[in-house]
């Protein structure tokens, strides 16, 4: 049942790959003074989207707010040691090192996509390899709060030159393709401005265009930054 709900909210989020719908882009300098200025109010949103069960007042905005200002407030969580540790314990097979990984980074920001991936992988491996400690549900919530992160920055774009999908991360970009719009072959990839373009190979019943835009303005932003200092 769920898994058909998910199928039917995916559906209406993107229609076909450019159907006419509401969009809503991302003014970084808008959202960078808002997250700063307001950093309490925007790890108070992040809780609430990240609870066990969605909070269903929350409203769009504030879910963009939660969002876009963790990845404001938290850059680069994905391109970090304790990242970088977790992808490689999960390589090696030690799952319970690659989920502690994945919380310590959720620990900083609840909603960051790639610490939720490896969440959800690292039990599921556990799992399937025998463990009483851990459940399926137990990765279902993981899942789950990493959908709603996926859903919202399907509100932000859809895809084209014109309306790129927004995001904090590049590791966003991969896992939005992969888990929302099942889509993980690839076969190009350029950076055009500050958008990511990558040629896609091959297409799904939620994308059906040869490319897929991204903006990275903020994750360019941060770049930059780093390397002035």
């Amino acid at each position: 049942m769920k898994k058909l709900l998910f199928t039917l909210l995916l559906m209406c989020m993107m229609g076909v790959c450019h159907a006419e719908r509401d969009l809503f882009p991302i003014n970084w300098d808008n959202m960078e003074k808002i997250a700063k200025a307001q950093s309490d109010s925007v790890r108070a949103l992040a809780i609430r989207l990240s609870a066990d069960t969605l909070d269903r007042s929350l409203t769009w905005e504030e879910r963009r707010l939660a969002i876009y200002g963790m990845g404001i407030l938290c850059p680069c969580l994905g391109t970090s040691k304790t990242a970088m540790d977790g992808d490689e314990y999960y390589g090696q097979g030690k799952y319970e090192e690659a989920l502690e990984c994945a919380k310590s980074l959720l620990k900083e920001n609840p909603l960051n996509t790639k610490a939720l991936s490896l969440a959800e992988r690292s039990i599921l491996k556990m799992v399937k390899a025998g463990s009483m400690k851990y459940t399926k549900s137990n990765a279902e919530i993981y899942y789950l709060r990493a959908q709603r992160v996926y859903n919202t920055i399907a509100t932000t774009g859809n895809g084209s030159e014109d309306y790129p999908f927004y995001v904090t991360e590049v590791s966003d970009e991969y896992n939005f393709m992969r888990y929302f719009l099942e889509i993980w072959e690839f076969t190009g990839q350029k950076l055009v401005g500050t958008c990511d373009v990558i040629t896609l190979g091959e297409t799904s019943q939620y994308y059906n265009a040869e490319t897929v835009w991204f903006d990275a303005t903020w994750p360019l932003k941060v770049l930059q930054r780093k390397f002035e200092k």
